[in-house]
């Protein structure tokens, strides 16, 4: 059944409501899987989860504001990042997740991967 208008008005401020102090995003190398936990990367060797990410939702499409940058990558060898999750300020409520448009590498002292605005775009009406 189709979404009415209401019903997306009422998930979208309540997304505002869930992101007001900035959205998380953790960087995954496989599938999040429903609860976002599976194949993410853990902060170390130069990577952090990007935090207090600005973000705008239009008809339930989440983009990211502003460009996304990791840190150099120190250590832990090469990765492949091919999903992102976003989550609330305090990472405890997943607000949706997505495969990235195409796979990036993320090498060991290689220039780190940066992310433009609206590159992270993901349709969140299913999981408000």
């Amino acid at each position: 059944m189709p979404t009415s208008d209401y019903t997306k008005n009422l998930m979208a401020a309540a997304l505002e409501a869930d992101l007001a102090d900035g959205a998380v995003i953790h960087m995954h190398t496989g599938d999040p899987g429903t609860d976002g936990t599976a194949n993410v990367l853990t902060p170390g060797d130069g990577y952090a989860h990007l935090t207090g990410v600005a973000t705008t939702v239009t008809d339930n499409v989440m983009d990211n504001d502003a460009q996304l940058t990791l840190g150099t990558r120190t250590g832990g060898g090469n990765v492949t990042l091919t999903h992102f999750s976003v989550w609330n300020a305090a990472e405890t409520q997943l607000i949706a997740y997505a495969a990235l448009t195409a796979s990036v590498a993320y090498n060991v002292s290689a220039a780190p991967p940066y992310f433009p605005a609206s590159s992270l775009s993901v349709t969140v009406s299913d999981a408000a």
